[in-house]
């Protein structure tokens, strides 16, 4: 069942909508009225309201617990089925390779990608070049409501919900 919510576009309507975390937080944000998170992107809005009204796609029907998003779901399943990846390193066990890997990196300090300018460590690519572009101050705006970004896929997705 997807569930869809009206959201209000006037900044009156909306009232205050700064994050707790700081002032990077977009003035265009949405904000939930039951916990004041905020959110640059419609769909993790709609998402986030579904969990305060219980909505919810898929269910664990052995502990009731509810997840609006299948790859979650599938993680959180194989912690009941046992299938997890244990650090040869630590006592820790993750529901995914990927987590692992990071895990492991954090032990070793082997990082496959690390940045030029001050030589902090990445295992994700992505974050990466997220951290070189702004040593650099590469920026992708927004063409909608010029909200930058560090990288052109973010910007890029987030402009599939940007309707300004």
């Amino acid at each position: 069942m997807k569930t869809r919510f009206k959201i209000r576009t006037t900044k009156k309507e909306k009232g205050p909508t700064a994050r707790k975390d700081g002032p990077e937080n977009d003035p265009n944000d949405l904000k939930c009225p039951k916990c004041d998170k905020t959110f640059a992107i419609k769909l993790s809005y709609d998402r986030h309201m579904a969990t305060h009204l219980g909505q919810f796609k898929f269910w664990c029907e052995e502990c009731r617990k509810g997840y609006q998003n299948k790859n979650n779901y599938t993680q959180h399943m194989a912690r009941h089925e046992g299938r997890t990846f244990p650090c040869q390193l630590c006592p820790k066990r993750f529901s995914n390779e990927k987590t692992l890997k990071t895990r492991q990196a954090e032990h070793t300090g082997n990082y496959p990608f690390v940045c030029s300018t001050c030589l902090k460590g990445f295992i994700v690519k992505q974050k990466w070049v997220e951290h070189e572009n702004q040593h650099a101050g590469i920026q992708f705006s927004c063409r909608n409501c010029s909200k930058v970004f560090s990288l052109e896929s973010k910007r890029d997705g987030h402009e599939k919900s940007c309707y300004k």
